[in-house]
């Protein structure tokens, strides 16, 4: 995901249990996905829809405020909603780390 569509939201919805759906329908359902103009399919027991993040606007919240990963502003930066039932994953990678207190905390 990181590789092929960066800086994007995938939501998944299983229409039967997630026990009953394997790793390679999701990687296929994803797949497609990805190729499609809106973004949204369903394929079998699987709805997706992926939607671009506002990278602009992380950056600019992250330049004003510290956020703390995974945490629920987190999520609602991300996401653009909370919702506590939901299950969410936010995959990263991070190009620079600054802990609070640092000289770089104070540039």
């Amino acid at each position: 995901m990181l590789k092929v569509a960066p800086c994007n939201i995938v939501d998944l919805v299983f229409h039967e249990q997630v026990a009953d759906v394997n790793t390679e329908e999701i990687i296929k359902a994803v797949n497609l996905a990805i190729r499609t103009k809106t973004g949204k399919l369903r394929v079998g027991a699987i709805s997706v829809e992926i939607r671009a993040i506002d990278k602009k606007g992380l950056k600019r919240h992250y330049r004003k405020f510290s956020v703390r990963p995974n945490s629920p502003q987190h999520e609602l930066l991300v996401f653009g909603c909370m919702d506590s039932n939901e299950k969410r994953s936010i995959s990263t990678i991070a190009h620079q780390i600054i802990r609070p207190g640092s000289i770089l905390t104070c540039l």
